[in-house]
């Protein structure tokens, strides 16, 4: 399961590996992490044309009553996407990629964990299959985007 991931690419790069009307804002970074502000690509609208978004990492349903379960969701399982209330609205219509430079995967040696991070060979973008979501608190105008990335077993 993905819980810590890197996107380095120049901003200028991503546009053009996505088809971007222009080049977002972007801060590279080499620890990103769950509850953390992330960038995803959608396509959306009439035009069906790519489209960046900020979104929160840990997906918020538009049922939930408080952001905290996005500490829980960042990461959906593909087996059971379908199924799960968390998961399912998002899944049936919001869909998105979320680039990255590589990830991290973590084994446990004795009592600590040691990193050890995953990227293509020749440093080409990946790109993380995901849901996303808008949520509104309660009472509130201020809308959240979120997001969870989409695994499976090794």
């Amino acid at each position: 399961m993905c819980g810590r991931f890197a996107l380095t690419i120049s901003p200028e790069v991503l546009a053009r590996l996505f088809a971007l009307p222009e080049a977002p804002v972007v801060t590279p970074s080499f620890n990103i992490g769950p509850g953390q502000m992330i960038t995803g690509i959608v396509c959306e609208g009439p035009s069906g044309a790519n489209q960046i978004k900020t979104m929160h990492w840990g997906l918020v349903p538009g049922w939930a009553n408080d952001m905290k379960i996005g500490y829980k969701t960042f990461n959906a399982r593909s087996e059971t996407i379908a199924q799960k209330p968390a998961f399912k609205q998002a899944y049936q219509s919001r869909r998105c990629l979320i680039p990255a430079s590589g990830f991290y995967e973590w084994q446990h040696q004795a009592e600590q964990k040691q990193p050890y991070y995953f990227h293509c060979q020749n440093q080409e973008l990946l790109a993380f299959a995901g849901l996303w979501e808008v949520w509104h608190k309660l009472g509130g105008s201020t809308a959240l985007v979120s997001c969870a990335i989409i695994t499976t077993d090794a």
